[in-house]
């Protein structure tokens, strides 16, 4: 490849980054020059020797605002690489929470045998990011959930990705299905969840435009008037799914976690936590059976 190629492509870049700044920022806060160029790189992997001919589609879908991770296919999240589409949410770096805190519980248990299920999996970074962790476990048994046969074959797509990474000693399945309605009771040890918990009306005004337009809906969004039955029938199924002394984690809503504590000590919920996340905000409800 020539100096003069090289120049050409990265100039580009480096003048709609200057001409496009204000725009930019609305879609992506703080971006900066290296990480567009870096993301071009990643974009353009398998034809390197063609940067010239991907460019103009790069910066195309730069300028329309789709996030960065739909552009290029890939998410980095809590110490791996996942594969995503617009069938999928991206991970956000707040959801290493979720498996920071579920790993170190689970790790601290005596069993040996462990099962764990993540419903509304999406892409299974969540669930494939646990099962990575805790390779001191003689046997694990997970399972990811979701609505979305699409977001299934994301899920797939990356446990064969990662499949070097996984420890061999554990066992790992996708089901189709609607929260835990197939899940048998008493069963499982362990019950992770980021559900849709985003009400449609009231509170999507605090949702940024981006992940509103290309995000699916279906993974962050339920109606205002079923939002409360949604989760209490979740809760319930949550309670009657887990072993005795089981865990159940989940990311949530800051403005409806307060009322989501409340239905889980009705159940009879026990050592129930709200954690907060980066941002100081509480994003995260842990609680045992």
């Amino acid at each position: 490849m020539s100096n003069e190629s090289i120049l050409t492509y990265d100039s580009k870049i480096k003048k709609f980054f200057h001409d496009n700044k204000e725009s930019l920022n609305l879609f992506y806060p703080g971006i900066s020059l290296q990480r567009i160029e870096n993301d071009f790189q990643i974009f353009c992997e398998g034809n390197l020797s063609r940067k010239e001919e991907h460019i103009d589609n790069f910066l195309i879908q730069l300028n329309d605002g789709k996030p960065l991770e739909y552009i290029t296919g890939k998410a980095f999240f809590y110490e791996s690489e996942f594969f995503v589409n617009n069938s999928v949410l991206i991970p956000r770096s707040e959801t290493e929470i979720l498996v920071e805190t579920v790993v170190k519980e689970l790790k601290e248990s005596d069993k040996d045998f462990m099962s764990i299920v993540d419903v509304g999996t999406g892409s299974g970074a969540i669930l494939l990011s646990i099962c990575r962790a805790l390779d001191n476990k003689p046997s694990l048994v997970a399972c990811g959930i979701d609505i979305s046969e699409c977001a299934l074959k994301v899920a797939k797509r990356n446990e064969y990705l990662l499949k070097y990474s996984l420890p061999k000693h554990h066992t790992i399945s996708w089901s189709l299905g609607d929260r835990l309605v197939d899940t048998a009771t008493d069963s499982v040890d362990c019950i992770v969840s980021n559900p849709p918990y985003i009400k449609f009306h009231q509170d999507k005004v605090k949702v940024h435009r981006q992940v509103d337009s290309y995000e699916p809906h279906v993974a962050l969004y339920l109606d205002d008037d079923s939002y409360e039955e949604w989760f209490d029938n979740f809760f319930k199924q949550v309670h009657d799914c887990l072993k005795n002394d089981g865990l159940f984690m989940m990311e949530g809503h800051e403005d409806h976690l307060e009322d989501q504590v409340e239905v889980l000590k009705k159940l009879n919920f026990k050592e129930i936590e709200l954690i907060k996340d980066y941002t100081d905000r509480k994003r995260f409800i842990k609680a045992r059976k």
